[in-house]
């Protein structure tokens, strides 16, 4: 996975072929981990995106502590 500006968020099975995921938001993003079988993706002005691991078409928008 890799994420990035204007709210990029790809995923790639082999590193090679890269699919576009919506996000649902336009801010940069700068950090993708994964565990206890969810993805956390966070960004500028505090944003954080969760989503599960079968279907990363839907990210659901976090508040910060």
């Amino acid at each position: 996975m890799a994420a990035g500006y204007n709210g990029t968020i790809l995923t790639s099975p082999d590193g090679v072929t890269w699919t576009s995921r919506s996000s649902g938001t336009t801010l940069y993003l700068s950090a993708i981990t994964y565990g206890a079988g969810q993805f956390v993706v966070v960004g500028y002005r505090g944003v954080i995106l969760t989503g599960n691991g079968t279907n990363l078409n839907i990210w659901e928008q976090r508040n910060k502590p």
